[in-house]
């Protein structure tokens, strides 16, 4: 849907992402839309993938701005700009990809398998390199909530879904 292989650079590197992963694409887009489903909804998450890319649906800008980013102004004069979907879904796809065995973690890098010579970070080390990457997430998310909710040129659905709190992913 919305991240790619090019969306993995700086402190979330994969080196070739989707390489031996034969349903990469699929992996990927069952993340986004958990995430996504939690920010909108049921209804607006429909909405969003049916009318972001179409340019001729009655909501386009709506969504594409959603998804693209955008500088805007609210309600109290104060200009802002809003980053996009890819802002935080990296980070959560990221994760799940580590998490779920996907990819691995080592010292400076992220591979496919142990096979790269590096060392493959275990324990605490793990759980301290994901559980920085998810915060981060989830402070993208958290301004993505509040795009939605302080956006006075569109109206979104935001009074029954709440904000994430960061957390520890593993105990």
């Amino acid at each position: 849907m919305f991240v790619t292989a090019n969306d993995f650079t700086g402190e979330i590197q994969i080196a070739d992402p989707g390489q031996g992963l034969q349903s990469w694409g699929a992996i990927v887009d069952r993340i986004e839309e958990k995430y996504l489903r939690m920010l909108l909804g049921n209804d607006q998450f429909l909405e969003l993938i049916d009318q972001w890319d179409d340019s001729t649906a009655t909501n386009y800008n709506q969504w594409n701005d959603f998804v693209e980013g955008r500088e805007y102004i609210t309600a109290d004069n104060t200009t802002v700009f809003y980053k996009g979907v890819k802002s935080f879904l990296k980070y959560f796809v990221y994760v799940d990809l580590v998490k779920d065995g996907h990819i691995f973690v080592s010292a400076n890098q992220v591979a496919e398998s142990n096979t790269g010579g590096s060392e493959v970070l275990k324990g605490y080390e793990k759980e301290k390199f994901l559980n920085e990457r998810f915060n981060l997430g989830v402070s993208a998310y958290n301004r993505a909530f509040w795009y939605l909710a302080n956006n006075d040129d569109y109206d979104y659905e935001t009074g029954y879904f709440f904000p994430l709190q960061k957390k520890t992913l593993f105990k």
